[in-house]
């Protein structure tokens, strides 16, 4: 049905435009190689955790249970990307720059607003939730701790995915390749490393490190939007 749909700016005539192809390769090539370097980080991010000198097994299950609460906050933070997106294409393309440039301010606030509402109430049900995902006590702990600790940083997380897919829907993928890889490549991956391998550490330490790069992201994707380059 997508191939359809866009086969108007693949066939001019009756020949078929290459260039048009290679238009949408340039643009989507790096939200592809995002994909593999965060499967890749977190990958890596298991192995330094499986290093941990006591309870590794117990922690990895909490990552895990961690995980699958944040999945549902989540959500709305890629909704409202895949809707920054279109939006900012759309209002680009009708020449409407400034329209363009304050609706992503505002799609991204909105979705702040939704995610902080559900941090706060993931927060308040934090033994709760993490009871009904385990019954084993140190998984429930290790959960609950990783919950307190990396919601800090998921509406930091959310306006930084959100405002990302609005510099995507006006086709700088790239920068947003750059920064996404940056925060996980300089920042998460290392400092787990260092705090774990080097230091000995535990796994509070691997939690503050992602919240660290969350931040970077959220930052360094502000400064991007902000200075209106991509326009």
């Amino acid at each position: 049905m997508n191939l359809i749909h866009i086969r108007k700016f693949l066939i001019r005539g009756k020949r078929f435009s290459a260039n048009s192809v290679k238009k949408m390769a340039r643009i989507g090539w790096p939200m592809g190689l995002l994909q593999i370097l965060w499967q890749l980080a977190s990958m890596v991010l298991f192995l330094i955790l499986s290093a941990l000198p006591e309870h590794r097994v117990e922690i990895l299950a909490a990552l895990t249970t961690g995980l699958r609460i944040e999945s549902a906050i989540f959500l709305p933070a890629f909704a409202f990307n895949m809707a920054n997106a279109v939006v900012v294409g759309n209002l680009l393309g009708e020449q409407k720059k400034d329209d363009a440039f304050r609706s992503g301010i505002v799609t991204s606030a909105i979705g702040v607003g939704i995610v902080t509402m559900m941090v706060i109430a993931v927060i308040a049900n934090a033994g709760w939730i993490a009871s009904f995902l385990s019954d084993h006590p140190i998984v429930v702990g290790e959960s609950v701790k990783y919950i307190y600790i990396s919601m800090i940083s998921e509406p930091f997380m959310a306006w930084g995915i959100i405002l990302g897919g609005g510099l995507n829907g006006a086709g700088d993928t790239k920068s947003v390749l750059l920064r996404v890889a940056l925060s996980l490549w300089l920042v998460r991956i290392p400092l787990s490393y260092i705090f774990v391998i080097l230091l000995g550490w535990g796994a509070a330490s691997v939690w503050w490190s992602m919240n660290l790069s969350q931040f970077l992201q959220a930052f360094l994707i502000s400064k991007r939007y902000l200075q209106k380059g991509w326009l």
